[in-house]
């Protein structure tokens, strides 16, 4: 199973019932921090109160993926050469190590 996580207190909070359902019913779980913004001083203390693996890639909140979502595309499809396209190949890649 992969929970998505914004960067924040709140979230990670909100994440924890999560986390222990999954510990409950043995159901493996990884963490998508999602939303990540450019500077974020606070993201590794995020991830250390996160009690799950969180997996690598980090897409950001980046402009492309709110545009080719308006326009019923995925990022990769609107503007394949952005970073937003180059983040989620980076996570597709993570998520199918998994399998």
């Amino acid at each position: 199973m992969i929970s998505p996580c914004q960067p924040s207190a709140v979230d990670v909070w909100a994440l924890a019932p999560v986390v222990e359902m999954a510990a409950k019913e043995k159901t493996p779980l990884h963490v998508l921090m999602n939303r990540v913004p450019p500077r974020s001083g606070a993201m590794e203390e995020m991830v250390a109160m996160i009690e799950a693996p969180v997996l690598g890639p980090r897409p950001g909140n980046r402009i492309p993926f709110a545009t080719a979502f308006l326009a019923g595309k995925s990022a990769a499809e609107a503007q394949p050469l952005s970073k937003a396209a180059e983040e989620v190949a980076a996570l597709a890649d993570s998520v199918e190590a998994l399998l």
